[in-house]
């Protein structure tokens, strides 16, 4: 003789409460999944809208682009004469403090500067004018 498991007769019969108490869970399990679906979508684009903004930060796209070092790290790998770190130090500390308008100003006018032209030899000026554009790379100008 043949028995049927309870939960497969559950399942196939169609009459009487068992469609009722069948349509309520179906109900009741569509209505869940929604809300938690509701709930877990404003969370994810919450969370993604969060991350977006962060990671658009200038200096975070700065510090990608470099591995993380700072301005400073690569002032003092740069080349300056019988410039010592110290100098470089103070230099780039001067060029972060300034405006915009003055970063923007002041890589212009390096970048017009020749060692033939200025009392300056071409590793000073070349020093000047690349610190102040990783300045404006990293402010996102």
């Amino acid at each position: 003789m043949y028995t049927r498991v309870p939960i497969v007769e559950f399942c196939t019969d169609e009459t009487g409460a068992v469609t009722v108490d069948w349509m309520v869970l179906t109900a009741a399990v569509m209505g869940l999944g929604l809300a938690a679906w509701a709930n877990i979508a404003t969370e994810v684009e919450d969370l993604a809208g969060e991350t977006s903004s962060s990671l658009t930060e200038a200096d975070i796209v700065f510090q990608s682009r470099y591995m993380g070092r700072s301005i400073e790290d690569m002032a003092l790998d740069m080349p300056v004469g019988n410039r010592g770190d110290a100098w470089k130090t103070r230099r780039v500390n001067s060029i972060q403090g300034l405006t915009d308008t003055q970063l923007t100003n002041q890589t212009q006018t390096w970048s017009n500067r020749t060692a033939e032209t200025s009392n300056f030899s071409q590793e000073r000026i070349d020093f000047e004018h690349d610190v102040r554009a990783l300045e404006m790379q990293r402010r996102g100008i």
